[in-house]
């Protein structure tokens, strides 16, 4: 109520409460009085907050309103900064306990968003870097605030923003408050207090980020029309972007409310110094730079308008106002005042608006899309009237108006979901729907145990042989007749299972299925070039003994061909399980540049044994991929593999020596290795031995196993394989 309001007290003028004079009541809580005050001894004016410790309330509910008056004159009170209201005195009597606050002269913040004011996009910077500020220095002297909201913020007179209201607070050293209990304003809730989870500073950076998201669009993040509603919005929706919301906000802004409002509290900012660095430095988030605005706006306006100088942004009004015709959420126009100032630019957006063939209202719709997903493998949703069809578990709505929508998914033997869902621009939402199993009715006298069927893949499909679905699995302790049943189990593109069951009173009968997919052919024979590798929704795949032939499951995949120095292949397509796919295609040849000198230079340069010349070699167009290079000039000689990759040049200058064999190890599972009595490492990872042309004694040791001497020979450019396998 109003101060004047006749349900408030009003003490008779000169009355006292401990060193307070009162002076006039300024606000009403639910247990006590807000007055003006004045210390007598100092003159300082104050805000004196009462509480009355003697009531007919129930005892419980006065210990809690006790207990939370104590908590804000403990937590505030420890905190001494410009941007936190202060706290200079507790104190209780005549039956009042009361704590005495530092008077503010100004107007909260839910009062300047009721008033949609006009504020410049730097003064909005301002007040949100301040509160920031303000809820850092809370969290560093271990004050945990969790009812931050914009009616317990007030800017004062002289613009600075004071914090305000630590009644629920949480000291993070006390154990006040414990983890299941739900505390704080719905709308600027975090999903862990909804969830009734522990809290701890990040559960306030959400709520900074609910505050700041309204005061940028003066809508809250999270609407509806009960708490039901908010509470499911914030633990399971994201909100729409402010630049999207407010065209006028620098775009910078929004992934700083996102951020702050991540539903996990370990994807939000850390603490609020980091939140209000980006919000200070919003302007070098993106290069794009903000040139000075002007201000426009009118009461009447969904939001306020901030228009630059160099190029007008609007953002839109309510529809069915100053003349202009109502029309759906989705289309409104915005109703701007002509003023001198900008008022050229403002007539070129009236024209565009609301004269050029309605084009501005009419590319806002259908711009959105719904990405649906759901645990039932068939069956529909609806989308206020439309219908739309589940396959395999999936639903894509393309074409969604900017507005609120109602979603309704009814099933067969399933509980019915609703819910309202709210679209902006171009917003492609994602949404994970895990329908709930409704109570089947047992008729009575029929004896029941609990049945559990898990299956791999997930979502098979559950029928009787009488024709009775059960549900899609998993399935878990669901109410099931007792006695003898066979259960089919089926899902698209795989084989159906039959299972005879016999189910007994009281028991819970556990069944884990494997369904095998359906397999069809598919070909790469007549793919060039040959020894492509294929892939399967990018996994690789095992060719048949041919080489050329796969075994897959069927349905819709995307197959990927791809081979080192080629372009990558890819195509979706559906595989059958009676015809075979047969891939026709011609992987395009790539080229890189391949420079090879050598030390001495004139050396004879071989590359996947087709000589190129003496060094130094360069090939300006040198196809892609794995190649082996062999330089040799007389006795002396390297052998290398190397790769050439698209559009970039290899380089490499060889150094030339005594010509060198290699020794190739495959040791299972591993040694040491020793040549002619020397130690020269482990395999793996030693794999080759790079020696000098000669006969080697070559002993691999393992210490579970008798030792192995074999005798190699080593011949210059040649590899020898020495294999074992211990047993």
């Amino acid at each position: 109520p109003a101060p004047d309001s006749p349900s408030l007290p009003r003490p008779k003028l000169g009355t006292r409460l401990g060193k307070y004079l009162l002076l006039e009541p300024i606000g009403r809580g639910a247990m006590g009085v807000v007055y003006k005050a004045s210390h007598e001894d100092l003159g300082r004016t104050v805000a004196l907050k009462t509480l009355k410790t003697t009531s007919d309330i129930p005892e419980n509910q006065l210990a809690e309103f006790k207990r939370r008056f104590q908590q804000e004159a403990q937590s505030a009170g420890r905190l001494t900064h410009p941007n936190i209201v202060t706290i200079y005195d507790v104190g209780e009597e005549q039956g009042l306990a009361y704590i005495a606050m530092e008077y503010l002269s100004g107007q909260s913040l839910e009062d300047i968003i009721a008033e949609k004011q006009a504020l410049s996009v730097e003064r909005i910077t301002q007040i949100m870097v301040q509160i920031c500020e303000g809820i850092a220095f809370a969290h560093k002297n271990g004050v945990i605030h969790r009812d931050i909201k914009p009616a317990n913020i007030i800017i004062t007179e002289d613009g600075v923003a004071k914090i305000t209201d630590f009644g629920i607070a949480k000291i993070q050293s006390a154990s006040a408050t414990q983890t299941g209990l739900i505390v704080g304003t719905p709308s600027y809730m975090s999903p862990e207090q909804i969830t009734g989870k522990g809290v701890d500073n990040r559960s306030d950076i959400f709520s900074l980020g609910a505050v700041f998201y309204e005061l940028l669009t003066y809508e809250k993040a999270f609407p509806g029309d009960n708490i039901t509603t908010v509470m499911y919005r914030v633990v399971n929706e994201q909100p729409s972007p402010v630049s999207v919301i407010n065209l006028a906000i620098p775009p910078q802004f929004s992934p700083i409310i996102q951020k702050a409002l991540s539903k996990s509290a370990a994807d939000r900012y850390p603490d609020a110094e980091s939140m209000a660095r980006d919000i200070q430095n919003y302007k070098d988030l993106a290069a794009q730079q903000m040139s000075s605005t002007v201000v426009l706006n009118t009461r009447d306006a969904q939001s306020t308008m901030v228009m630059s100088a160099a190029s007008a942004q609007t953002v839109v009004a309510a529809p069915g106002q100053h003349g202009v015709p109502a029309s759906p959420p989705a289309r409104r126009v915005p109703v701007v005042p002509l003023v001198a100032t900008g008022s050229l630019i403002l007539l070129v957006v009236v024209w565009v608006l609301f004269f050029k063939d309605g084009a501005s209202s009419a590319d806002a719709l259908g711009t959105a899309s719904l990405d649906l997903s759901l645990n039932l493998l068939e069956g529909t949703v609806r989308l206020d009237t439309s219908t739309h069809t589940i396959r395999n578990g999936k639903v894509l709505i393309p074409h969604i108006d900017a507005r609120e929508h109602e979603l309704s998914i009814i099933h067969d033997g399933y509980t019915d979901y609703r819910t309202k869902l709210l679209f902006a621009e171009n917003e492609q939402k994602k949404l994970n729907v895990e329908m709930r199993l409704a109570p089947v009715p047992i008729p009575a006298g029929v004896d029941t145990a609990y049945l559990t069927v898990l299956a791999t893949p997930p979502g098979i499909r559950v029928v009787t042989n009488t024709g009775r679905f059960v549900g899609y699995t998993p399935l878990k302790r669901i109410l099931f007749p007792v006695g003898k049943h066979t259960l089919v189990f089926g899902r698209e593109y795989y084989e159906n299972q039959v299972k005879d069951i016999d189910i007994k009173k009281g028991q819970e009968l556990k069944l884990n299925l494997v369904l095998e997919p359906k397999r069809g052919r598919v070909s790469t024979a007549a793919v060039s070039p040959r020894g492509v590798e294929l892939l399967l929704d990018g996994v690789l795949q095992k060719p048949e003994k041919d080489g050329s032939s796969y075994l897959l499951p069927v349905g819709d995949h995307r197959l990927t061909l791809r081979l080192a120095g080629f372009r990558t292949f890819e195509k979706d397509t559906a595989i059958s399980e009676t015809e075979e796919l047969r891939l026709n295609a011609s992987l395009e040849q790539l080229f890189g540049r391949l420079y090879i000198n050598s030390d001495p230079d004139g050396a004879e340069v071989t590359v996947d044994g087709k000589p190129l010349g003496k060094t130094p070699v360069r090939v300006e167009s040198f196809a892609a991929g794995r190649h082996e290079v062999k330089v040799q000039k007389g006795p002396m000689l390297t052998t290398q593999q190397i790769t050439v990759e698209e559009n970039k040049e290899f380089s490499a200058t060889y150094k030339l020596e005594s010509a060198l064999g290699y020794v190739r190890l495959i040791i299972n599972p591993w040694a040491k290795v020793y040549v002619d009595g020397r130690e020269r490492g482990v395999t793996p990872p030693l794999d080759n031995l790079e020696l000098k042309p000669g006969t080697y004694a070559i002993k691999i040791e393992n210490p579970a196993f008798k030792a192995v001497t074999r005798t190699v020979t080593v011949k210059a450019g040649g590899t020898t394989t020495v294999e074992h396998t211990f047993k």
